[in-house]
């Protein structure tokens, strides 16, 4: 790891547990806080390097599928064990070629 990858990481951890510690704080004087404040909370965290691009056609990197997860949604996701299992889809289908698939989306996905 890099001195500069390293500071990332620790600078991260910091702003992770103080903002555990701000919304534990909040809660425990009577609540969470309403309005604009609310609005106005970050939540910062660290990875250990910088995605290559946001595009997820584009790369095969770890760490840029780490932060794509958090950024789109797929139909299906792999389970612990390596099966296909249902994200937006709840279903699917595949036509006898395999050349068409015809996904059913969840309740309210456009």
């Amino acid at each position: 790891m890099t001195n500069r990858t390293h500071i990332r990481v620790i600078r991260g951890a910091l702003i992770g547990a103080l903002a555990f510690l701000t919304a534990g704080t909040a809660c425990a004087a009577g609540g969470a806080e309403s309005g604009a404040e609310a609005d106005a909370q970050i939540v910062e965290v660290a990875i250990a390097g910088e995605p290559d691009t946001l595009d997820p056609h584009a790369t095969s990197g770890t760490l840029t599928f780490q932060v794509l997860r958090n950024v789109y949604d797929t139909l299906v996701v792999p389970n612990q064990e390596g099966r296909i299992e249902a994200a937006l889809a709840t279903s699917w289908e595949t036509s006898a070629d395999e050349l068409e698939w015809t996904f059913a989306l969840r309740e309210g996905v456009e």
